[in-house]
């Protein structure tokens, strides 16, 4: 059956400073399906033509928004409780450069480079 529409199927991304880790935090996101690449793709118009920097960082958070379904391991450094998923808690956990390796993680969609290179 195709990824599309299987809804529950989901593929992790560690970023490369947790990679090794026992336990890493893992970020899951869903397959997208052709219309869900044209509404990316959108964006990412809207991305590259921004008024200013806060409005396309606004833009790239909502881009991985319209993948990311969950995630584990992620914990609050002060209470050092699991931080429960939500999307809108995402720009406080990582950096910009880690938010640019999410986002070209999911648009490879769980394909690695050394799988690109296959």
């Amino acid at each position: 059956m195709p990824l599309g529409l299987e809804p529950n199927r989901k593929f992790p991304v560690i970023l490369e400073v947790d990679a090794g880790k026992e336990n890493p935090p893992t970020f899951y996101f869903k397959y997208l399906t052709g219309r869900d690449w044209r509404k990316l793709a959108e964006m990412s118009d809207k991305i590259t033509s921004a008024d200013g920097g806060a409005e396309a960082i606004d833009l790239i958070y909502e881009s991985l928004g319209k993948g990311l379904v969950g995630w584990e391991n992620m914990i609050d450094p002060e209470t050092h409780e699991p931080i429960p998923f939500d999307i809108k808690e995402l720009d406080r956990m990582v950096s910009m450069t880690e938010t640019h390796e999410l986002m070209e993680k999911f648009r490879n969609q769980g394909i690695g480079a050394d799988d690109k290179k296959k």
